[in-house]
């Protein structure tokens, strides 16, 4: 976690839900168009879309507890379908903000 911190501007967790592969899929898009968002690391336990690196199991839940101690960090970040917390998805969800808008959110 460290080397991605130091080489990295923002990491992204990303939950193998459907909703946060749909705002992932934007992410990239948006990350790819430009380079005002700096260096951005996603990983996943899933394989499938280009720019996503792909972690195990047991990388995936220690970063999960690494998150939860470290929620403070604007750097960090999860991405998760999950409704145990309020999220930009449930914006998006409600009409609120576009994918792509949240996407840009979270990006900046």
């Amino acid at each position: 976690m460290k080397k991605w911190l130091k080489d990295y501007d923002k990491i992204f967790l990303v939950d193998p839900g459907e909703k946060s592969w749909n705002l992932l899929s934007e992410m990239l898009r948006c990350v790819n168009c430009g380079d005002r968002h700096g260096r951005v690391l996603f990983l996943s336990t899933q394989d499938g879309l280009k720019g996503v690196q792909r972690i195990s199991a047991e990388e995936y839940q220690s970063l999960w507890k690494l998150y939860h101690m470290y929620e403070c960090s604007d750097r960090f970040k999860v991405l998760t379908d999950s409704r145990m917390y309020g999220s930009l998805l449930n914006y998006v969800d409600t009409g609120l903000l576009t994918m792509e808008e949240a996407a840009e959110a979270l990006l900046r």
